[in-house]
């Protein structure tokens, strides 16, 4: 738990939430004694929390009142409101209030207006990042549905995700496999477009403004600037700025290789396998002399590094590369 004082608005929202979710009963042991910590560690971090669960009683109090008119409340709801508002208001600047006060009186109109959840109403939703460097990883969703994350990629989602809705954005590549749930339709938001399902597994690439989606089983709704197409296993559908959004049979048997490290080339030419070994390791290659139609490559690799893979087909094709860091340039070929 961090301290309440230093980086604050690094982690503002993330101590609203848990006292929000303390107030509201739905916090771990350890979260509670973690939470009891952090209010004895320092003045501000106690006035923060008393502060928080004034706003949070009125705000179910109004609630209450709203929804049940008769109620017996033990407070003037209306008081108790105005006077918090005029403390809050005649606090000096340099307090440390680090909610704003238009946002406490909003969220409590929400609850009356709507009455929803309180916890989703009193703060912002507390999202989950995950994001990945030299190296892809899985993620586990709370639906049970996973994420492989390429590399360099980003996936963001509510913390809530799956209790009423499944929502995420994805920037970058990865490949997902869904748990079917009719009620709850799964919905990717990567790039320049959206990518829904029910239940399937697919691959989805979101860089710049270009947008990959293959899928390897069942169906997937693909939607990019009021374009909509339909995939089905075997399927892919690329979108490049101005183009048109259109189904195409997937003819790369490497898609998934930055994944599974097994790669596939039948009689593949040498630009060709180069922009696919660029994708499965995460390199660059730059070709300086002119490959003849002829220079092809076949062969098969099952989780093999790159400097494996590149002796092979070096001695097969007679290639001369230097190396320079992650880029790798090819001086000469024997094809």
């Amino acid at each position: 738990m961090p301290c309440y004082g230093t980086n604050v608005n690094e982690y503002e929202n993330d101590i609203d939430e848990q006292i929000v979710r303390s107030l509201s009963g739905e916090t771990t042991a350890d979260e509670d004694m973690e939470l009891s910590a952090w209010r004895a560690r320092h003045a501000d971090n106690e006035h923060r929390y008393q502060e928080l669960a004034r706003v949070f009683a009125l705000g179910t109090a109004q609630y209450q009142k709203r929804t049940a008119p008769q109620a017996n409340l033990a407070i003037d709801v209306e008081a108790e409101w105005n006077k918090l508002q005029q403390t809050l208001e005649a606090k000096p600047a340099a307090r440390s209030v680090r909610w704003p006060l238009a946002w406490k009186l909003a969220a409590a109109v929400l609850v009356m207006v709507a009455g929803a959840a309180l916890i989703y109403l009193l703060l912002p939703p507390a999202m989950v990042q995950w994001e990945t460097q030299a190296e892809a990883r899985t993620v586990a969703l709370p639906d049970g549905s996973s994420v492989v994350l390429n590399r360099y990629s980003t996936l963001r989602y509510p913390r809530d995700f799956g209790k009423r809705e499944r929502s995420l954005t994805l920037t970058g590549e990865a490949f997902f496999d869904v748990q079917p749930d009719a009620q709850k339709p799964f919905r990717i938001t990567a790039g320049v477009g959206e990518v829904t399902v029910l239940g399937t597994s697919f691959s989805v690439s979101a860089k710049s403004e270009t947008l990959e989606v293959i899928v390897a089983t069942g169906l997937v709704n693909v939607t990019v600037d009021q374009q909509h197409v339909r995939l089905k296993a075997g399927e892919r559908a690329d979108y490049r700025p101005g183009g048109k959004l259109m189904p195409n049979v997937n003819t790369d048997v490497n898609y998934l290789a930055w994944q599974t490290r097994e790669l596939v080339f039948d009689a593949t030419d040498l630009a060709t396998l180069l922009r696919t070994l660029e994708r499965t390791y995460g390199v660059a290659f730059s070709l300086k002399v002119t490959a003849p139609p002829s220079c092809t490559f076949s062969g098969s690799f099952q989780q093999q590094s790159l400097d494996s893979v590149l002796r092979v087909i070096s001695s097969t094709l007679g290639l001369t590369i230097d190396q320079q860091g992650n880029v790798y340039t090819i001086t000469q070929i024997g094809c």
